[in-house]
């Protein structure tokens, strides 16, 4: 499943906005879009069904508090999808302000639904770009993480 849905996320992020509301709104619209450029109707039905559990995830989200030198460590299971690289990426994307703890945890949980046994760097980049672009309060983080990955190859580092 994990390729088909993040192939689909990653179509409708390039060719048409994502946010919650356009995809409760049109669609139809998206799924012909998606059916006309060759992806299967299970396989949107289950990208939009993603989506659907990240805005619902978002709505029901209550903040984290944390204090400023806590550690985030992450479980097994989190260990067994995400390699070193991905693990150190989410880190420093939060160590930068890029990544909120609730857009870190959101990004943990939509990578944990793909139900795959590993994510590599640029699908888990493509992740967080989703998530981020669907949080209204994250543009700017969107936009840095947009500028890094397509622009601006050290950008997270300014």
């Amino acid at each position: 499943m994990k390729e088909n849905v993040i192939d689909i996320l990653m179509y409708l992020l390039q060719n048409a906005s994502i946010e919650e509301e356009s995809v409760q709104q049109d669609q139809e619209s998206l799924k012909v879009l998606l059916m006309d450029a060759g992806f299967a109707n299970g396989e949107i039905h289950e990208a939009f069904r993603w989506l659907d559990d990240l805005g619902n995830q978002i709505s029901e989200q209550a903040p984290i508090r944390h204090a400023r030198h806590s550690l985030r460590c992450f479980s097994a299971t989190e260990e067994a999808l995400l390699d070193t690289e991905c693990r150190d990426y989410l880190l420093g994307l939060a160590n930068t302000g890029i990544l909120t703890p609730n857009s870190f945890e959101l990004v943990i949980d939509r990578l944990l639904a793909l139900d795959t046994d590993d994510i590599d760097l640029s699908e888990l980049e493509w992740v967080v770009l989703i998530v981020l672009s669907n949080q209204s309060d994250q543009q700017e983080a969107f936009q840095r993480l947009e500028a890094m990955r397509f622009h601006e190859p050290n950008s997270l580092l300014n």
